[in-house]
């Protein structure tokens, strides 16, 4: 077990912000395994740390042993009334909320009071799979809680290289909290192929009517195989011999437990948006690795660290398309959009894809991350930024501190 954690200012950070509206329920999630506890954890110690007093900050773990007879709302109810000692207000944080039948009715019962603010959280992507979150979307906002950003990794695993070399380990084996690659690649191999065991048998295919995990396997066999390509229902059945009926249903679980994120095409000349051959990005690369048993190719992949890391910036992130060819990521956010695409390699093309995504994207900034360093500073009117240092330049601040003794690494 590794003796440092790192502390997630920008996890922390969406924490925060959900603060102040207790009528709101806070609904955590994220892909199994992603060390959301340790998160939540260090936003409890935080909020004690800026001023709430301690008695206010109560964070509640149902998967702990004491807590093995809390099996119905009824139960919970009764444990975090113990928990309150008589507060009246403060931050309430539970853990492991999925395993509650009818926990959105105990949610909405603690906000109706409108005293406490109320976090709750669960892995496997409980928390945001539609059937749940239908039920307390009126009162309810989503925070969803990635892995590791390359920023994260860089400073827990900086020792390891200089940044380059530091991505290509991220790149290989991901940004999941448990898999340290100073411990070598056959140990990191062994963790993510139990990782993704447990995603495909208990997060995917378990929540099918009829669960089959090498169905699961397939399909997402085939979605991590497409990474930056354009992909459609039809070719997903088509390339590994499911019915459209059944691959439909594995997408919407696979995306609904975080493996996957969706970005749909967006035409530049006439705003747009076709419902079909849009792109899969995977959540981790590593559990990509495991899944295909070899390396992503680097293009594909440096797409895919740029659209997560859009993502986690806060920006909505489509594929820009002029009607005929597919340009790069457009991402909105902060009343401001850019188009990106990312280059690896020499850097070949940029002119010929500076040109043409200038005339069919009109004002709208363009940006290429390139993989290899020492080219132009910028291409007609797209400025060129390395992608090593472009994701270390992310407005957050991580930092490493020694883990407790009782660390909940997972």
């Amino acid at each position: 077990m590794q003796d440092r954690m790192v502390v997630r200012d920008g996890c922390i950070r969406r924490l925060r912000e959900g603060r102040g509206h207790p009528t709101l329920v806070k609904i955590i999630g994220s892909i199994g395994k992603c060390g959301t506890t340790t998160v939540l954890e260090q936003f409890a110690a935080e909020l004690v740390a800026s001023g709430v007093p301690e008695d206010d900050v109560v964070l509640i773990r149902l998967d702990e042993p004491e807590n093995s007879g809390i099996l119905t709302r009824e139960d919970l109810a009764v444990l975090v009334s113990e928990r309150l000692s008589g507060s009246e207000h403060g931050v309430l944080i539970i853990d492991g909320i999925q395993r509650i039948p009818e926990w959105d009715r105990f949610a909405l019962s603690v906000c109706t009071k409108g005293t406490w603010d109320l976090y709750v959280c669960g892995t496997g992507g409980h928390m945001v799979a539609s059937g749940i979150r239908s039920s307390v979307t009126v009162r309810s906002v989503e925070i969803w809680l990635p892995p590791l950003s390359f920023h994260e990794y860089y400073t827990l695993h900086g020792d390891l290289g200089t940044p380059d070399e530091v991505l290509g380990l991220y790149m290989r084996y991901g940004g999941m909290p448990v898999v340290d690659p100073s411990m070598g690649g056959r140990r990191c191999d062994i963790i993510l192929r139990g990782l993704v065991s447990s995603i495909m048998m208990a997060d995917i295919a378990g929540r099918q009517m009829t669960p089959n995990a090498t169905t699961a396997m397939k399909v997402a066999y085939h979605l991590f195989s497409e990474i930056g390509s354009p992909v459609n229902m039809m070719s997903v059945s088509k390339g590994t011999g499911i019915s459209q009926n059944t691959v439909e249903k594995y997408i919407v679980s696979l995306v609904d437990n975080g493996v996957f994120r969706y970005a749909r095409r967006y035409d530049l000349r006439d705003g747009r948006t076709p419902k079909t051959n849009g792109r899969f990005y995977a959540e981790d690369l590593g559990q990509c690795r495991t899944v295909l048993s070899r390396d992503v190719p680097a293009q594909p992949a440096a797409e895919n660290l740029a659209f997560m890391e859009l993502c986690r910036r806060g920006c909505d992130v489509v594929i820009g398309n002029d009607g005929e060819e597919d340009l790069g990521l457009l991402a909105a956010g902060d009343g401001a959009r850019t188009l990106y695409a990312v280059v690896d390699g020499d850097g070949s093309g940029m002119e010929a894809w500076a040109e043409r995504a200038g005339n069919a994207a009109g004002g709208i900034p363009l940006a290429i991350l390139a993989t290899r360093r020492g080219g132009p500073a910028s291409v007609g009117r797209a400025k060129v930024l390395n992608l090593t240092d472009w994701l270390l330049d992310d407005g957050c601040d991580p930092r490493v501190v020694d883990a407790p003794a009782e660390w909940h690494e997972l």
